[in-house]
């Protein structure tokens, strides 16, 4: 009878032992785990958001010595209440914040992000990026408008050119023959010509840019 206590008091403590090993390793399903002990012992709190001064948490201000992270998530862990001073960016479980940005004993704050959500830096360095994206979209459209407008007027102000380049859009009319003399590129509908620099019934040549008709 004695035997059989004894190897039954061997099993069960042998199983919660198990029990306490398999549970240290099963990961977080959400946040941030901090933890007052290196491998992940003595006090802890999970947190999913963020903790501008840990002062009154069960872990505590300056107590925090291993950080368990669920998948998906960061957590930065500041030395300064208010997610200011150095700051350590975590992305996976660490056993011990020794020899780190901010070690052991030294988190006062803490930020946490899961799934695609930035931290506010990061969110202010994309809309910065943006609109520098934006800017030089607006300027490179500019630029290639100015770029068709010289180039017409360009090929417009060459009346003693042998054969000038067609027009990079609409048409030009010239008022000699094999496009010389008085020259004027048109890009819409011109009701009456006595006013332009080609004058009525004056037009005696036409170049057409590609893909226009007259």
């Amino acid at each position: 009878m004695r035997r059989f206590i004894l190897l039954l008091l061997f099993v069960v403590t042998t199983f919660v032992q198990a029990a306490e090993d398999a549970g240290a390793l099963v990961p977080l399903r959400q946040g941030v785990a901090l933890y007052t002990s290196r491998d992940y012992t003595g006090a802890s709190q999970i947190f999913s958001r963020d903790a501008a001064n840990l002062t009154s948490t069960t872990v505590g201000d300056n107590r925090t010595t291993s950080v368990r992270v669920a998948p998906g998530c960061r957590v930065r862990l500041f030395e300064n209440p208010g997610f200011k001073g150095a700051h350590l960016e975590l992305a996976q479980d660490t056993p011990t914040l020794k020899g780190r940005a901010v070690n052991v004993n030294q988190a006062s704050s803490l930020q946490v992000r899961c799934g695609r959500a930035p931290f506010p830096d990061e969110l202010a360095a994309s809309r910065t990026a943006a609109t520098s994206d934006r800017s030089s979209a607006q300027r490179s459209d500019g630029s290639a408008a100015t770029t068709t407008s010289d180039r017409s007027a360009k090929t417009a102000a060459k009346p003693g050119s042998a054969t000038p380049a067609l027009p990079a859009t609409g048409v030009t009319l010239y008022t000699e023959r094999g496009y010389k003399g008085i020259s004027r590129n048109v890009r819409n509908a011109v009701p009456d010509l006595s006013a332009t620099e080609v004058g009525n019934n004056r037009a005696r040549s036409i170049q057409v840019a590609s893909g226009c008709y007259v």
